[in-house]
């Protein structure tokens, strides 16, 4: 049912795409948006990535998704480029399977010079146990994204894979904590105590770190005083469809 919702979507250019903004709580301010993928089935109805996701990585579908939004993405920013708009950067998430595929680096750099857009302003988000994946494979094209001018964020920090040996030498741009991770540290004052020193020792190695999963402003409060500069979640802003986003963040003066 999910392999045949995927491919219809395909065909009936049913993949959308909702934007959450990340806001910086420190200085008030929005600084970047994550794109996420959406399926629409024939009713009309979207689909729950809960559904889809883990499915379409098991069968070997995972890459085709992460290169249409991708080039959604960069679509959306030349859109914005063109109507002498400020981009806002983009962060897409890509499957840990993407990074085994040869042809990865390839695509992406071909989509982005497609639309003409600097690969800094898309961050490639990758779950902290895929890149953490042993094998050079998975270093090499962490590398050469990264060479390329693409920005690496290391997503769901904090699941249970990371040692105290991987900090020192993480291959990435910025660090997402995980949402329970984050709801468990500010759970507790020992909790607090060892995410404000988490946030500090990547602040020190300049890595900054994004606090996932804000739903109240109790949640927000606490995190800036963790020394959280930005957030994500629903109190902030929820993820929302491009139309919504745009009139916004993009065209405000209109």
């Amino acid at each position: 049912e999910v392999m045949y919702a995927f491919q219809n979507a395909i065909h009936t250019k049913k993949i959308k795409v909702q934007l959450q903004p990340v806001k910086n709580v420190m200085e008030n301010r929005w600084e970047e948006v994550e794109v996420l993928a959406r399926l629409i089935d024939n009713d009309g109805n979207m689909i729950s990535p809960a559904s889809f996701m883990q499915y379409l990585d098991k069968n070997g579908m995972i890459s085709e998704l992460d290169c249409i939004v991708l080039e959604k993405s960069c679509r959306l920013l030349r859109k914005w480029i063109d109507d002498g708009r400020k981009p806002f950067p983009i962060n897409i998430n890509i499957a840990g399977s993407d990074l085994r595929e040869e042809s990865i680096y390839n695509r992406m750099i071909n989509t982005v010079e497609e639309y003409r857009i600097e690969p800094s302003l898309i961050g490639i988000e990758i779950k902290e146990s895929a890149l953490l994946e042993k094998g050079e494979v998975v270093k090499e094209k962490i590398n050469e994204l990264r060479a390329a001018g693409f920005r690496v964020c290391m997503d769901d920090f904090g699941s249970g894979y990371t040692s105290i040996t991987d900090l020192a030498n993480l291959p990435v741009d910025m660090i997402k904590f995980a949402i329970p991770f984050v709801h468990n540290c500010i759970g507790s004052k020992k909790g607090t105590t060892m995410l404000k020193g988490l946030i500090g020792i990547f602040q020190k190695i300049d890595i900054p770190c994004v606090c996932k999963g804000v739903e109240n402003m109790l949640q927000e409060r606490l995190l800036r005083e963790c020394g959280c500069k930005m957030a994500q979640g629903d109190v902030l802003e929820s993820a929302m469809d491009i139309e919504k986003f745009e009139k916004r963040f993009i065209y405000t003066e209109e």
